[in-house]
This record gives structure tokens, C-alpha cells and sequence, in this order.
């Protein structure tokens, strides 16, 4: 089943480029969120937190945010991320920064990050995986992968 962009995906598209984004999600998957801003600005996150601040680089234009929801799965979030990132790679995006709770920054990055606000999207502060990737000079995408004791969230 193929499905359109994510937040903890967060798609942002160059107002001019009208690129489309789609990944193929687990089976199970069911859309929490879906919020569109058709201008706006978006700070990627291009590193882990440190000195008190993630760094950034700043996006305008339409950005699109989705969750996701897998229930039941018992699939690590490591196993949810990677064919999500071959697709990405697969679609022309270059990986900017990828990392896994700890090294990402764990508590201070999650916080210091733009994330669909609960229950439409839960943060395991031990247990997440976060990638950022950007497309010529427009598009860019970042992509939360997290895991609950019932669930993944994406």
C-alpha cells in the first residue's frame, strides 16, 4: 500500500517545485495526523543537540506533517526506519544527519525538535530514531520513528 508523506514526518516542498512524496508503510499502518501549511517555515534539524541548541537549517514553503500509527507490531524502531530510509535514498533524497535516541540527544533533542504534538504522536525518550534529507535546493523531509509497548509511531 503506498501512502503519502510523514511527520513525524515533516515533507517540506519548495512553493514552486509541486513534488510529491510517498512511502510504503508497514500493513498495519493507520494515519493519525495529517496538517498541511501551505507557507510556512520549518527548521530541520541537521545534528544532535549540543551547547544547548540543535543545529538547524530553515525551510519555506509547503510543509506537510503526518503520523502514523503501527499497532501491535513488535518490530524494533530500527526495523520501522530502514526501509524507510532506502525508499527515501530510493527517491533522489540525500541524508543529511540520522541518530538514535542518545546520540541524537535524547530528552533535550526531542524537545528541541518540531513534533506533532500527543496522541497523535508519542516520543519514547529511550528508544527513537530521527532522520533528516533534503532533495536539490527545495525539498527536505525529516522522518521520527518511536516506539511505545503497544505500538511504533512514524
Amino acid at each position: 500500500m503506498i501512502l503519502r508523506a510523514l511527520l513525524a514526518f515533516v515533507f517540506v516542498s519548495a512553493a514552486t517545485s509541486g513534488a510529491a512524496f510517498d512511502l510504503t508503510l508497514p500493513g498495519s499502518a493507520q494515519q493519525l495526523a495529517d496538517r498541511d501549511s501551505p507557507l510556512d517555515s520549518y527548521d530541520l534539524p541537521v545534528g544532535g543537540y549540543a551547547d544547548g541548541e540543535v543545529p538547524v537549517r530553515r525551510f519555506e514553503g509547503d510543509i506537510q506533517r503526518e503520523t502514523w500509527r503501527v499497532g501491535g507490531s513488535s518490530i524494533t524502531s530500527l526495523q520501522i526506519l530502514a526501509p524507510l530510509r532506502d525508499q527515501v535514498t530510493a527517491q533522489g533524497y540525500e541524508t543529511l544527519f540520522e541518530c538514535e535516541d542518545r546520540t541524537c540527544g535524547g530528552f533535550d533533542f526531542r524537545f528541541a525538535t518540531e513534533v506533532v504534538p500527543a496522541p497523535d504522536m508519542h516520543v519514547d525518550i529511550r528508544d527513537y530514531r530521527f532522520l533528516s534529507a533534503v532533495k536539490g535546493d527545495g525539498d527536505a523531509l525529516s522522518l521520527l520513528v518511536s516506539r511505545s509497548r503497544t505500538a511504533a509511531y512514524i
